[in-house]
Formats: C-alpha cells, sequence, structure tokens
C-alpha cells in the first residue's frame, strides 16, 4: 500500500524529522520521537495497537465484573468503531488507535488494582496524544488519571508550537485559529448526525449512560483502589472510547 498522508499524518512527519509543528501536535511528541519519519516503524505501531486494544478493553470488561462473553463483546464493539479504523490518509502515521489501545491498557490496570502500570500506562498515553487522561478517567470513574495530565503541559513548554508548512494552509489555518466554529461548519457540510462518523455515538453514548448509572449506585470494591466503583458492566461502557472531530 502506498502511503499517501493526510494533513495531520504529514505533521507527525515533520515533528519526526525534528521540525517545529503547531498546536497539539507539538504535545504529541512519544510516536514522532520514537519513530521519527520511518514509516515502517509507524505501521509497527499502528499493528500492534489493534490487539492491545482489544485484550486491554476485554480485560477491563473483566475487571469491572463482567462475564467473559460480554467482555468479548465489548472489545470488539470498541474494535468496530469507524474511529477506530480512521480514514485510509491517517494509515498508519497516526497517534488516536495507538492512544486509545494505551488509554485501555491503562484503565484495565485501574480496575484491576495495579495502580503502578496504571499510571506507567497512562503516561505513556498523554505523551501520545494529550486528551487521553481525561478518557482514562472516564472509563475507571475516578479523577486519578488526571494526575498525569501536567506531562502534557510540561510538553507544550518544552516543545513550543510554531505554524507549520500543513498548518499554515487556508483551510488548515482557519481549523487552527476557530477549532469550534470550523468543526461545526464541517459537521453541516458533512451531513450531520446523519453522517456515518457520527451514527455510531448516538446509541453508544446513551449504552454508556446506562452503565454510568449503575455505577452511581453500586457498591465500592476494594479490589479496584480507592475511589473507584466495583460495578458491573455492560457493552456500553466501552462508549468511552470515540473518536476526535
Amino acid at each position: 500500500m502506498q502511503f499517501r498522508p493526510g494533513p495531520d499524518a504529514a505533521r507527525y512527519m515533520l515533528a519526526g524529522d525534528g521540525k517545529p509543528v503547531a498546536f497539539p501536535f507539538n504535545v504529541r511528541w512519544l510516536l514522532p520521537s520514537v519513530c521519527g519519519s520511518d514509516v515502517a516503524a509507524w505501521w509497527v505501531v499502528w499493528g500492534l495497537s489493534w490487539p492491545v486494544l482489544g485484550v486491554s478493553v476485554a480485560l477491563w470488561a473483566r475487571g469491572m465484573d463482567a462475564s467473559w462473553p460480554v467482555s468479548i463483546a465489548a472489545a470488539v464493539l470498541v474494535l468496530a468503531l469507524p474511529g477506530v479504523m480512521q480514514p485510509q490518509s491517517t494509515w498508519p502515521v497516526g497517534v488516536d488507535l495507538p492512544a486509545m489501545a494505551m488509554s485501555a491498557a491503562s484503565a484495565a490496570c485501574f480496575v484491576h488494582g495495579n495502580w503502578l502500570l496504571a499510571f506507567a500506562f497512562a503516561v505513556w498515553a498523554v505523551g501520545i496524544k494529550e486528551q487521553a487522561p481525561i478518557w482514562i478517567a472516564l472509563w475507571v470513574w475516578s479523577p486519578w488519571p488526571l494526575v498525569v495530565l501536567p506531562v502534557a503541559l510540561i510538553a507544550y513548554f518544552v516543545r513550543r508550537p510554531e505554524m507549520d508548512p500543513i498548518t499554515a494552509t487556508p483551510l488548515l489555518r482557519r481549523v487552527h485559529d476557530h477549532p469550534i466554529r470550523s468543526a461545526f461548519e464541517h459537521r453541516a457540510q458533512a451531513g450531520g448526525w446523519r453522517n456515518f462518523w457520527l451514527m455510531v455515538a448516538g446509541p453508544d453514548m446513551a449504552a454508556g449512560g446506562g452503565a454510568r448509572s449503575r455505577l452511581r449506585s453500586a457498591p465500592r470494591g476494594d479490589r479496584h483502589g480507592p475511589g473507584l466503583p466495583a460495578a458491573r458492566c455492560a457493552c456500553g461502557g466501552a462508549g468511552s472510547v470515540q473518536r476526535d472531530p
């Protein structure tokens, strides 16, 4: 397969070559530092992220007292999300899938009480994508994963953002300068909530909301660590993984 990078992939490649890039690509330093501009290395990371994500989601569900069939179903649900596969222009140079994998691994460790590994995976995840600790916190329903957010802040000051040639193009410059407004404009042009990439969000979030309501009323269990509710899970808990706009 011939590599045709999209704009995001092109900026990760620039970062891999040691060139400055715009925010938020400057704080997503880990994979560009490891893989550089070697597409083969990015393919290895992309390929390994799939089994890591699937196994981690299944283990997370087991830690939430789900049966093995339900845990496997949760893993299949997450792996089948359109935002996991993503457009071909993100293959293999992208951070969403590896960040999901590390986030799920961290969440699995949290619910099984392995806090050292949980925080290690969380630091790994935040180095890949800065929002990762927020999703981990939602998966385990605890503020503890947010402790690693300052890692992204430190990265911001160590790797200061600069306008790169990709972001400087008119369309991407508008996205950079007005991210919320341009996101709504894109959704309107793409068919809004009827768009295939967004259709999964509705039922998935509804199912996740049902799981969250059970979490609030469930007893706390010692093996889930301080502040982590020992609740039974439904596949809806997997709804915490979503694609960025």
